[in-house]
């Protein structure tokens, strides 16, 4: 996704505005939140406010650790079907939900490009405001939609954080990243080799 692409502006106004409501919520209600975005389930089924604590996830391990444990810690930490409050604040994008559902009339996939592009860039926004940037260790943002690879998620962290927050959670990312790749080239190989 590039920062150029078309953005769907009624949408995007919703999601931005929405957002830091919901978004400053969870920040007085919850301690130790780490990472604030949008999940989209796919299609235009609608759009969830999404967070996790630390607390939720395990420790980060040390360099020693086996590729399993790093994997379940990486997927904790990261994958939002892993987040046990992801559906917490579900009812509070209203207005972006009615936007999604127009959308959804077309049922084109450029509109689905639109759709996630603008989640992109609204999460880009909010960000970018005091609120998030003015603070001494802000949350990561991100947007995950479902059923998609690691390597689509990678580089909307780089392109919505700033360099200091992408820097920091990227080697997580590039880690789940790889070993999807290996494992999907392993999986091809036993395919071959069962032929």
């Amino acid at each position: 996704m590039e920062s150029g692409k078309n953005i769907c502006k009624e949408l995007f106004e919703a999601l931005v505005t929405e957002s830091l409501i919901v978004f400053q919520e969870i920040l007085e209600q919850h301690q130790e939140v780490y990472v604030l975005g949008l999940y989209h389930m796919g299609g235009f089924d609608g759009v969830l406010p999404m967070f996790n604590t630390l607390s939720h996830v395990p420790t980060k391990p040390n360099a020693d650790i086996s590729e399993m444990q790093m994997n379940e810690y990486c997927d904790a930490m990261w994958a939002p079907t892993s987040f046990s409050m992801l559906e917490m604040y579900s009812d509070r994008l209203p207005d972006s939900e009615d936007e999604l559902a127009k959308m959804a009339d077309t049922n084109h996939v450029s509109q689905w490009d639109c759709a996630l592009n603008t989640m992109i860039m609204a999460m880009k926004t909010v960000a970018l405001n005091p609120l998030f940037a003015q603070m001494e260790n802000p949350p990561a943002f991100y947007v995950a939609t479902y059923d998609e690879s690691w390597s689509d998620r990678t580089p909307r962290i780089k392109l919505i954080n700033s360099t200091k927050v992408a820097e920091k959670i990227l080697p997580d990312f590039m880690f789940m990243e790889e070993l999807q790749a290996r494992w999907e080239t392993e999986a091809c190989r036993e395919e071959v080799g069962d032929s």
